[in-house]
């Protein structure tokens, strides 16, 4: 799983390009409704993984796993 999802929960650009860096920012500076839109699905997707209790979910999850498959 990507942190960042390009276009979903953010904008991503080629590492190293001043220009799309700047590219993105002005079109994110640009588009509130693109903003609103990327940072409300970051955060859905920040609480469904990565929250203490999602992530401890999840741990539990693959040692049961884990467990079901030594039994």
């Amino acid at each position: 799983m990507e942190l960042i999802d390009d276009e979903k929960t953010g904008v991503l650009f080629p590492s190293g390009s001043r220009a799309d860096l700047v590219a993105a920012l002005t079109r994110l500076c640009d588009d509130a409704a693109l903003r609103r839109r990327l940072a409300e699905a970051a955060l859905r997707e920040m609480v469904a993984h990565y929250t203490i209790p999602a992530m401890v979910a999840a741990t539990e999850a693959a040692w049961l796993r884990a467990m079901e498959r030594r039994a």
